[in-house]
């Protein structure tokens, strides 16, 4: 009986981790520029469309905005509920084996489930293709593309 228990909870604890899912990628693209001056670039791109930083690290190449209301680039956003347009970038710069060029993935994500904490993970799902934020995920790729390329 204590085995099952101890199973039980050990199973209910590995349920509850904040660690996030894998999300399919929004948008990839390899650019022809080191990685530093893509992460600037993206760093760039999303200040400059007002979205709000949550983490930044270029060493890692990782970039995490805030989750915004789509509703500010697509006032046909609208019809969407409140948790579906609510949608959090994560970008990934990382070295392409071709070098100097590197790998930017974009990742789209909303929280259908909120559970009113911002820094649970758990309940977080890719926007679908259709979805009003990948308007914003290809601006930015293209945003990104054409500062980085422009000066490396």
């Amino acid at each position: 009986m204590t085995y099952r228990l101890l199973a039980a909870v050990a199973l209910g604890l590995s349920c509850t981790s904040a660690r996030p899912r894998p999300v399919p990628t929004a948008a990839e693209e390899v650019i022809s520029a080191p990685p530093s001056v893509v992460h600037a670039a993206a760093v760039r791109a999303v200040t400059d469309l007002g979205l709000q930083l949550r983490f930044t690290d270029a060493a890692a190449g990782i970039i995490e905005t805030d989750y915004v209301d789509m509703t500010q680039f697509r006032p046909d956003a609208g019809q969407y509920p409140p948790a579906e347009r609510l949608v959090r970038l994560r970008i990934n710069v990382t070295a392409h084996e071709a070098s100097p060029a590197s790998r930017l993935a974009v990742f789209a994500v909303y929280a259908p489930f909120r559970t009113g904490l911002s820094d649970v993970r758990r309940g977080e799902r890719a926007i679908p293709k259709d979805h009003p934020g990948m308007d914003l995920v290809r601006r930015i790729v293209e945003q990104v593309r054409k500062s980085a390329e422009g000066r490396s």
